[in-house]
């Protein structure tokens, strides 16, 4: 039985935040952790000047991930208690199918901050690729409890709540999440390849589908769903002329 889409798992939608400021207890991280998407690089930008950590970035959005973590790892040399320097390594390592050091530095990053919930939602995403489920579970749960209202992350759990009990748990997850963002895209389509392919509900599903093709006709997606409700149609066309 196919999944819905993994790349639309809630952290994979374009973010777009510039300026989150990730804080601990006494001091205030103004580095962002700006996430075009999941599919993509990724990263924690600073706001302050830190050469090895800009090094860093730039060698993350090129794709050059070993060199990445060796100038993340030099940051941390000079400021160890830096989640955004973490939350990049934590990436760098994940990009290079490193799974211990990743989930060692996402948690690092996650317990430095007391606010943001991206490194936990990026955690996940670790976990998930690796099929860890109830892992995954726990890391969203924590995203949840700082950003209880995101459709993101409630898309997120959705996707890894259909791994651990089915549909029926993952349905509600994403209908709370259309309930705050009635547009959000992975949340629609997500909710069309429940009904179709897990309740073979086409009737359902289709509703969502329609939506998702107004409000994202350029996704990647798009294109093969259009064909593909296309050729259900012609065969129903089909069907009822014989």
């Amino acid at each position: 039985m196919p999944a819905p889409d993994e790349t639309f798992a809630g952290i994979a939608e374009e973010i777009h935040v510039r300026n989150p400021k990730m804080k601990r207890a006494g001091k205030i991280f103004f580095g962002l952790l700006a996430v075009a998407a999941l599919v993509a690089t990724g990263a924690c930008w600073p706001t302050r000047s830190a050469q090895p950590l800009e090094d860093g970035l730039a060698a993350l959005e090129k794709g050059r991930f070993k060199k990445a973590a060796r100038l993340f790892e030099q940051a941390l040399k000079t400021t160890p208690e830096d989640a955004t320097v973490c939350c990049n390594l934590g990436i760098a390592y994940w990009r290079l199918h490193q799974t211990e050091p990743a989930v060692t530095y996402l948690q690092k990053a996650g317990a430095l901050t007391v606010e943001d919930p991206r490194p936990y939602e990026f955690l996940a995403a670790v976990y998930r690729e690796n099929q860890q489920w109830n892992e995954a579970w726990q890391a969203l749960s924590q995203a949840y409890q700082r950003i209880p209202l995101s459709p993101r992350i409630l898309t997120s759990i959705a996707t890894v709540d259909l791994h651990r009990r089915g549909p029926a748990a993952a349905i509600p997850w994403l209908r709370q999440a259309l309930a705050i963002g009635p547009n959000y895209a992975p949340a629609v389509y997500n909710m069309g390849r429940i009904y179709r392919d897990w309740l073979n509900d086409s009737t359902a599903a289709r509703p969502y589908f329609d939506r998702f093709l107004k409000i994202a006709a350029t996704d990647p997606r798009a294109e093969p769903l259009r064909r593909s409700l296309g050729e259900t149609e012609s065969l129903l066309r089909t069907v009822l002329y014989h």
